[in-house]
């Protein structure tokens, strides 16, 4: 059953002779399916046979003057004037060619019909070439449109009245299935036109072989062809030899494969294989790829034989194969034609010679003439009589002075000794002391030299150089101004002895380079002194106090005061020109007199401070035994008797008090029995004489409460009991 398919085509206009960008075949073409596009050549104007190209117009074997008619010619010079065409020729450039031409009239009318057998799977590149006949103005312009299987596929739109040829193509894919199409060409208007060169070329790819496929002896010959481009999805291949130069073709049975293998291989066979989108297609010879043809050529390996000569040490390398130990070798070596050929190699190794010789010289010895003074590398070449260049090496060492070093402090700090020693390894020393050991010691500076012989016999000499050093200085003290002054200095200068620059400390501090210490208290300072050698030197510098004089406070007492006593202190020394400042506990009279007098309320302590006319400052400090500030005596019993002797009761107050505010008197069970108020301490008017309101009161124990002002200002309540006697 034939499949009817309806097929996506893209189109582009072209002008005569001259194809743009377009849908192309990336392969190859093949042949054209629509034998009779070209319409043929024919030895007379017009073709007389009706060819039934088209099932609307009638044929004519003339010029069709008729709408609705068509004819086959070779060229429209002539033509009847009542058609106005332009004058043009078949547009395959071939002599005698024909093209149709058509006089179409109105609505739709079939130009030309072909029903085509396609190969299903694979692409299509459909191409024709249309012109405008008209040459008139007033004509109407044709319409053309390409239909498959009956549905429009593309449509030109007007033909232009340009007198040029137009080549249009189209790429058409054929679905699997698909074996036969209906192509037709149908006009949508009236006009005149012409239509040639109408081509339906299967897309294929193109299939190249090897013009000669190469062949090692006793080995298969392997074809392998390269398809360019993929238009078969679905190939097939059918392998081809020829035995007459490629002439006549017959198929190798069963050998279908993508690579074509040949185990006999005979001179004179040419091979080709033709590949189809399938076994179904390939029935068809239009669906088929050819390849170009290849024939064998048995390529044959060859044998090399090489004898290289190597000195030690050397590589021979052949084709990237490093060889270096003497021996046979058989390398294979592969050849362009994938044969491989073999390389005998019969490697011989010459030794090379190297000789290592060790001379000990003295200093200006000669060797092979000439005067050595250091130590040196002679290398000396020679080729052997194999030619293998050898080497000799003599190491020469050199007894010379430069080698021998004395060893030993190179400055005497302050008389000390240092030792001078060199290596032990030599034969005999003598140092210009005198002494023969390889070591010495020192005591004082100088020049020292010492010759030595090593084990050769040669003699050696080094010096070396001892230098004293005796850094030292004068100190300049500035003694404080005061005992608890900091205004004290030290100064050093250097002297003699040393090398500048020197450094400078202080009880052990850091070194710096001021020899000037500042603000120092009075006491015992170490100062140093250090030179660029780092010898160093110190001393013991003392800073002394300015003294002033005693300070004697008369007046003092020796046992213990009572709060609020008054006592007279005066200083004793003579002060002239002293400033006095006394501050402390209680009242003094005159806080800056030399002659005070102090009553003491808390603590007792009182200090005194002395300014003398050089600024310095003395401190006194008095503390004094005080007895209890608030301290009274209230008696525990009286006897108001008259005989004038503890007549009354009262408190018995120190100096610290000022006055009783009040004192009250009860009886046992807590009746009032006496009082008084406000009453200096000194007032004894204001005792209880033993009555209550004039009544003597009898014989017992009564209750008291009291309270007293002191000098402070604080005020104090004292209770107890006392007895009254008769």
């Amino acid at each position: 059953m034939t499949r009817v398919v309806t097929f996506l085509i893209l189109l582009t206009v072209l002008p005569s002779f001259s194809l743009q960008a377009q849908p192309t075949c990336e392969g190859n073409l093949g042949p054209n399916i629509l034998a009779n596009g070209d319409f043929g050549i024919g030895s007379t104007s017009f073709l007389t046979n009706n060819p039934f190209y088209s099932t609307d117009l009638d044929f004519i074997a003339d010029w069709p003057t008729v709408p609705n008619s068509y004819a086959v010619t070779s060229s429209t010079e002539g033509s009847d004037i009542s058609l106005c065409w332009i004058n043009t020729s078949d547009n395959s450039g071939a002599t005698n060619a024909y093209m149709l031409v058509a006089n179409v009239g109105e609505g739709e009318q079939n130009i030309f019909n072909s029903t085509l057998e396609v190969c299903d799977g694979i692409d299509y590149l459909l191409s024709f070439d249309v012109i405008n006949l008209s040459d008139c103005p007033e004509n109407a312009n044709p319409v053309l449109s390409i239909l498959i299987d009956g549905a429009e596929s593309y449509n030109t739109g007007i033909l232009p009245q340009d007198g040029n040829w137009h080549t249009h193509e189209q790429l058409i894919s054929i679905p699997a299935g698909t074996d036969f199409i209906q192509l037709s060409f149908q006009s949508l208007s009236a006009g005149s036109l012409a239509l040639d060169n109408i081509a339906l070329r299967h897309c294929s790819p193109e299939v190249v072989l090897p013009n000669i496929t190469t062949a090692c002896p006793n080995n298969a010959a392997v074809i392998t062809p390269m398809m360019i481009g993929d238009m078969y999805p679905n190939p097939h291949y059918q392998w081809q030899q020829s035995f007459d130069g490629g002439n006549s073709w017959t198929d190798i049975t069963s050998e279908n494969a993508p690579t074509l293998t040949i185990t006999q291989t005979t001179p004179g066979i040419f091979y080709r294989v033709q590949i189809a989108n399938g076994p179904i297609n390939f029935l068809n010879e239009s669906c088929r790829a050819t390849s170009n043809s290849t024939s064998i050529l048995i390529a044959e390996p060859i044998e090399i034989f090489l004898t290289p000569l190597l000195c030690e040490g050397e590589v021979f390398e052949y084709n990237g194969h490093l060889l270096t130990e003497p021996g046979n070798y058989e390398l294979p070596i592969p050849g362009e034609s994938g044969c491989d050929s073999l390389i005998h190699i019969q490697l011989f190794n010459y030794p090379a010679y190297e000789h290592l010789y060790n001379l000990n010289l003295c200093e200006g010895d000669l060797y092979q003439g000439e005067a050595i003074h250091e130590d040196t590398i002679i290398v000396q070449h020679y080729s052997t009589i194999n030619g293998c260049d050898s080497t000799i090496i003599t190491e020469i060492e050199v007894a010379n002075s430069d080698a021998l070093s004395i060893n030993g402090e190179e400055i005497l700090c302050n008389g000390a000794t240092t030792i001078l020693d060199a290596p032990p390894t030599y034969v005999t020393y003598l140092w210009n002391t005198g002494n023969s050991s390889h070591e010495i010691e020192v005591q004082s500076g100088g020049h020292y030299s010492l010759t030595v012989t090593n084990s050769a016999g040669c003699e050696l000499t080094a010096e070396f150089e001892v230098a004293e050093s005796t850094p030292g200085f004068l100190a300049m003290v500035e003694n404080t101004s005061c005992p608890d002054a900091t205004d004290g200095q030290i100064s050093a200068s250097p002297t003699f002895g040393g090398s500048p620059p020197y450094l400078f400390n202080l009880n052990d501090q850091a070194w710096q380079l001021d020899a000037n210490f500042l603000n120092l208290s009075a006491g015992i300072y170490n100062i140093g002194i250090q030179d660029a050698w780092g010898c160093e030197h110190y001393e013991d510098l003392e800073i002394l106090a300015e003294e002033l004089p005693s300070l004697d406070i008369s007046g003092i007492p020796t046992t213990a005061v009572d709060i609020g006593d008054t006592i007279h202190l005066g200083i004793s020394t003579p002060l002239p020109g002293y400033q006095f400042s006394w501050q402390g506990d209680g009242l003094i009279s005159c806080d800056t007199c030399n002659v005070i007098a102090w009553q003491p309320f808390y603590n007792g302590i009182l200090s005194l401070s002395a300014n003398a006319p050089n600024s310095c400052n003395q401190q006194v400090e008095i503390t004094l035994d005080l007895r209890d500030r608030y301290r009274i005596y209230i008696p525990t019993a009286f006897s108001p008797n008259g005989d004038g002797n503890n007549d009354t009761f009262y408190p018995q107050m120190g100096s610290n008090a000022t006055q009783v505010v009040h004192l009250n008197i009860y009886d046992r069970w807590g009746g009032h029995v006496f009082s008084s108020s406000q009453s200096n301490t000194s007032d004894t008017s204001s005792a209880w004489d033993g009555s209550r309101q004039g009544q003597e009161l009898d014989t017992g124990t009564y209750l008291y409460e009291t309270e007293i002002e002191f000098k402070d200002g604080n005020i104090r309540r004292f209770a107890g009991v006392v007895n009254l006697l008769r």
